[in-house]
């Protein structure tokens, strides 16, 4: 937008676009409904751009107040990076919801735009997955929380 990246505001944060009608591009992207909504002002451009992802749902072992109050989403976010190998930038937060906590959230492929293979992005992405999964069953996936269960798809 304007030639900066935002990143959309969670569901879970109920952020009501009418109050940020002068802030050009702010959005809301409801992961489960796949409904993107944004605002555009005067001098506003904004750009779209479907990405091949990685998209994973967590169930970690703690109660989300605990989760928030030790800075949980910057350690989630720096260990999963940290053991996929990847820049902090491609790890898209989609949703954070309680019953212990539910992290949502995609790998972006490492090649975006017209030049890049969907289908080699994909498969590097599928690789992601099963190292991801393979490390919760043995035991050894630290997010920084324990990990109760995990859901994943390219």
């Amino acid at each position: 937008m304007n030639g900066t990246l935002k990143n959309p505001n969670l569901p879970s944060a109920n952020v009501k676009l009418e109050d940020k009608t002068t802030e050009c591009g702010a959005h809301n992207y409801n992961e489960d409904t796949r409904e993107l909504e944004f605002v555009l002002t005067q001098e506003c451009v904004v750009y779209y751009e479907k990405l091949t992802t990685l998209k994973v749902t967590m169930h970690l072992s703690v109660n989300i107040n605990d989760f928030y109050k030790n800075d949980g989403l910057t350690t989630f976010v720096d260990k999963m990076c940290a053991f996929l190998g990847i820049p902090t930038n491609r790890l898209r937060i989609a949703n954070v919801r309680a019953g212990s906590v539910y992290i949502d959230f995609n790998v972006v492929s490492e090649n975006t735009g017209n030049s890049a293979d969907p289908n080699a992005e994909a498969s590097k992405l599928a690789i992601m997955k099963d190292k991801m999964i393979k490390a919760h069953e043995a035991g050894g996936l630290d997010v920084g929380f324990p990990v109760k269960a995990i859901t994943a798809k390219v």
